[in-house]
């Protein structure tokens, strides 16, 4: 039997602004919690601001882990942590 109604008409219509790619979710899917998502990996667009840290070695093993950035640790005083940055560099 012939599929008469193409999967587009059941998908979320979601596009991405940067990558132009479609959200591969069904329709409603924010109800159930899902967050929008693609079958691509997104590239950046200065104009969108979508730049992600990705854990090195974690990409290197196929695992796409997202790390936010921060100038000290969660157990280090404002001061310590701005003298431990600037030492740094």
């Amino acid at each position: 039997m012939m599929n008469t109604l193409p999967d587009e008409y059941f998908t979320c219509t979601v596009q991405c602004m940067a990558c132009k790619s479609r959200c591969k979710h069904s329709m409603n899917h924010l109800r159930s919690g899902k967050p929008h998502d693609s079958k691509s990996r997104c590239h950046f667009e200065e104009q969108f601001q979508n730049k992600l840290f990705v854990c090195r070695s974690c990409w290197q093993n196929g695992q796409d882990r997202i790390v936010i950035p921060k100038t000290a640790q969660s157990g280090d005083s404002v001061w310590s942590g701005l003298v431990k940055y600037a030492w740094q560099g």
